[in-house]
């Protein structure tokens, strides 16, 4: 069984949707501080922050490799729309713990997820090549 970890603990129950609580301890986008929440709420919020950052960065990336997949570009949309699927039912399923412990579950997994396909997507573009031996390669790929 694999166990997704992040700097918060683990998540789940609708954590995509979730709101933050505004008063807890939470990750903002730009930066790598870990959650020092004392309460369960804080850890979820924690790590709901640290999901949206990581699919802040992946449209970022979405965005700066569109322009160079050419005829491809189709297939990279469609290929996204499906890898979202798959990582929303995926996480729900594997969040197996219930109660308050799973919003974090659902979230941590989510943000593990949607960071391999960070890579996934910069790799896609250009396979098996060093991002500096492109010369256009995308910023948010290095």
């Amino acid at each position: 069984m694999l166990l997704f970890m992040v700097s918060c603990s683990a998540g789940g129950e609708d954590a995509e949707d979730a709101e933050p609580d505004s008063t807890a301890a939470t990750a903002t986008e730009g930066t790598d501080a870990a959650c020092d929440g004392s309460t369960q709420a804080d850890l979820n919020d924690c790590a709901i922050g640290e999901l949206r950052d990581a699919e802040g960065k992946l449209e970022d990336v979405l965005t700066d490799v569109r322009p160079h997949a050419g005829a491809r570009s189709e297939a990279l949309a469609e290929s996204q729309r499906l890898w979202l699927e798959y990582r929303d039912v995926f996480c729900e399923a594997h969040a197996f713990e219930e109660g308050s412990i799973q919003p974090l579950n659902v979230a941590s997994c989510k943000t593990a997820l949607t960071q391999a396909r960070i890579d996934d997507v910069c790799s896609w573009l250009v396979p098996n090549a060093e991002p500096d031996a492109v010369g256009d390669y995308p910023e948010t790929c290095r």
